[in-house]
């Protein structure tokens, strides 16, 4: 992923409903997304200026929104969702804006139900695979899951009564795993794991901005706009560009944040540079300066036997 020809930026935004499409890639346009490996459905806003009030008009008609960006060698999308609000207004005397805040998978998030009776004997999956044809129903579909290990099965009939995220959730907090929605897909992944694929190097060549920080959330680093991160993937850092905190003695916390309640607990530096994507939040301006991918990674160990990889 190392590309030492990042210039040229590339900026697509696409309103669609069904086989319909409103370009509005040529507009100035400022956007941010939120994507993360929680259970909560990713987000984007864009901010777009001076529109007519015809083509306001307009891009209410459409229900879903497309937003690609990178540069002329690395250039993909970083959001796709269902539209969920417009908004418009004034920034001063001069500029006028439509804001457009979008939510991918959250209509199956909130609404898929599961109500199905399960015959004695049944798997856990099977339970899971209820829930995940309901979700379908709602336009998300399974990404990536690795293999079953340590299936269990129901003892007697059980009746499957509850909202589709709540049976995913008890599956993926059984196995130890996380779950989330990226991109209209359904994802789960090991808590000691990674998704399977390329594992980047992060470094200045590949788009590194300053130092990784380790901090109580993660490793933190801001990057030149990378549509190719994803949340779930395996990156590889360094240890010595992280800017790390030390403790005084090995058994305290390093830093106080609050002398009435509790110490900082810091997230720790992988003992062989390898970590998993937990934050990728993309941000831009097509006429200013930012064009950025903010990410927050947790260490992973690569020589451990618990790592899961496989599909």
């Amino acid at each position: 992923m190392n590309d030492t020809h990042l210039f040229d930026r590339k900026f697509s935004l696409l309103l669609v409903q069904g086989n319909d499409a409103f370009d509005l890639s040529q507009m100035h346009c400022r956007f941010r997304t939120v994507q993360a490996d929680f259970e909560s459905p990713n987000s984007l806003s864009v901010r777009i200026y001076n529109v007519s009030s015809k083509t306001i008009q307009q891009v209410q008609e459409y229900s879903r929104v497309v937003l690609q960006a990178g540069y002329a060698s690395n250039y993909g999308v970083v959001f796709d969702g269902t539209i969920k609000q417009f908004g418009i207004g004034r920034e001063n005397a001069k500029d006028t804006y439509l804001d457009i805040f979008a939510s991918d998978g959250d209509l199956a998030y909130n609404f898929s139900f599961v109500n199905k009776t399960l015959a004695p004997g049944a798997s856990d999956s099977e339970v899971l695979q209820a829930a995940l044809d309901e979700m379908a129903l709602g336009g998300v579909y399974l990404g990536y899951k690795p293999g079953d290990a340590g299936v269990s099965y129901l003892p007697r009939g059980k009746v499957a009564f509850a909202l589709g995220r709540n049976v995913i959730r008890t599956y993926a907090q059984t196995k130890k795993m996380t779950w989330s929605i990226q991109g209209g897909k359904i994802q789960l992944i090991p808590l000691d794991g990674y998704r399977p694929g390329e594992i980047p190097d992060i470094t200045a060549l590949s788009g590194l901005i300053g130092q990784p920080e380790q901090t109580g959330a993660g490793i933190v680093f801001k990057h030149l706009l990378n549509p190719r991160f994803s949340v779930g993937q395996a990156i590889r850092i360094d240890n010595k560009s992280i800017n790390q905190i030390i403790a005084q003695k090995d058994r305290e916390l390093p830093v106080a944040y609050n002398s009435l309640t509790q110490a900082l607990s810091l997230a720790k530096v992988s003992t062989d540079g390898l970590y998993r994507l937990l934050v990728a939040e993309h941000e831009g301006d097509t006429r200013g300066q930012a064009w950025y991918t903010h990410c927050t990674a947790l260490a992973i160990d690569a020589s451990s036997n618990k790592v899961k990889t496989n599909g």
